[in-house]
């Protein structure tokens, strides 16, 4: 059976997303993922000479088990990229987790939906598309944001390689009323790092 593949790539000011390309049915690695030009699985030492070639600084102990970068002034659009997390199981990529911000708060919702847009024209229909609201308010409604900034709701856009179950998902949400969280995991990695 071929497993997906995906890159998604953030180089300088540019916010690009590539094509899902197949992998050889031989590869072990189900449904492997990536962005800025990191792939799940991927070797620390490789990601390390990438994000220093990218002008990236680290954070010293920002987050237990995690690697913490500041990307200086990378942008896409009007999203300031302000950090980029990184997991390990062992010596392998397991996840990544890039957090951007609007540059004014009442363009969240429309940045959200311009990144969401590029990725469904470039991955497909997503497996999952959550825009919850708690009352008085629904999406559509003009009044988004102020949900967004009381906490009463919850937007998101998930793909998934191999479909629902899939190893490697990459998550799309709006985290409050200025931030943007785009997340990539391999699933089987990040249950590695959960039971050692």
């Amino acid at each position: 059976m071929m497993q997906q593949l995906i890159y998604v790539f953030l180089f300088g000011a540019m916010f690009q997303f590539l094509p899902v390309r197949e992998l050889p049915a031989q590869d072990e690695t189900a449904g492997r993922m990536g962005m800025m030009d990191f792939s799940l699985r991927e070797s620390r030492a490789s990601v390390e000479e990438k994000l220093r070639r990218m002008n990236f600084n680290r954070v010293p102990d920002a987050r237990p088990g995690w690697e913490i970068y500041e990307s200086g002034t990378q942008k896409y659009q009007s999203l300031q990229l302000i950090a980029v997390g990184f997991r390990y199981s062992g010596d392998r990529l397991a996840r990544i987790t890039a957090v951007m911000a609007s540059r004014t708060t009442e363009s969240v919702v429309s940045d959200y939906l311009t990144v969401q847009k590029r990725l469904k024209r470039r991955l497909g229909a997503p497996l999952h598309d959550m825009k919850a609201f708690s009352h008085p308010y629904r999406w559509g409604d003009g009044n988004e944001l102020n949900a967004i900034r009381t906490n009463r709701s919850h937007v998101w856009t998930e793909w998934c390689s191999g479909g629902e179950g899939g190893d490697a998902f990459l998550r799309l949400v709006i985290v409050d009323d200025h931030t943007i969280r785009l997340d990539c995991q391999s699933v089987s990695l990040m249950q590695d790092i959960a039971e050692h």
